[in-house]
């Protein structure tokens, strides 16, 4: 399979998610098999980071709105366990030592990154692309909703942000 002219032995990506936090999750992935992981997002804003030991699931119904009771036949779970809680160079190591194992296993690493500022953005992106990832993930979606009821974050809502980002 090949997109955006990257080639993936096969289809099947871990996401950025749980079985992304560290190396060895990664790790037990491409020894699995898989075509690639995307590695759970980075991001410099501290208290994104700090949800990481608080995780939260929920369902929402067809509106969005959080499911009390009964499930509905339509509904999105969603779970957060927010961003990986190492600091970007222990971040980077990791990322570093996931891409060589890749290598000889024909498995693409994809990086990610969620920052709390243009310049962060810049910058995290960069250092993440030196590593010798095969593609970067921009995560404008997350978090997922916020109290006032908003799904996607601030970034993944305004246009010309994220244009201004590409």
């Amino acid at each position: 399979v090949e997109f955006a002219g990257v080639k993936f032995k096969n289809p099947i990506l871990l996401s950025s998610a749980e079985p992304t936090f560290n190396f060895e999750a990664m790790k037990k992935g491409i020894d699995q098999g898989i075509g690639g992981v995307i590695a759970k997002s980075y991001t410099d804003v501290d208290s994104l980071r700090a949800m990481q030991n608080k995780p939260e699931m929920a369902l929402l119904d067809e509106t969005h709105h959080l499911v009390r009771g009964k499930i509905p036949r339509m509904y999105t779970h969603i779970s957060r366990t927010c961003f990986v809680k190492e600091d970007l160079g222990e971040w980077l190591r990791i990322i570093e030592r996931t891409v060589a194992y890749s290598r000889d296993r024909n498995a693409a690493v994809i990086g990610s990154v969620a920052g709390g500022s243009l310049d962060s953005w810049v910058n995290i992106s960069k250092r993440l692309e030196e590593t010798g990832i095969a593609m970067l993930e921009l995560n404008f979606g997350c978090p997922h909703y916020g109290p006032d009821g908003t799904t996607g974050g601030p970034v993944g809502q305004n246009d010309n942000v994220a244009v201004s980002l590409l």
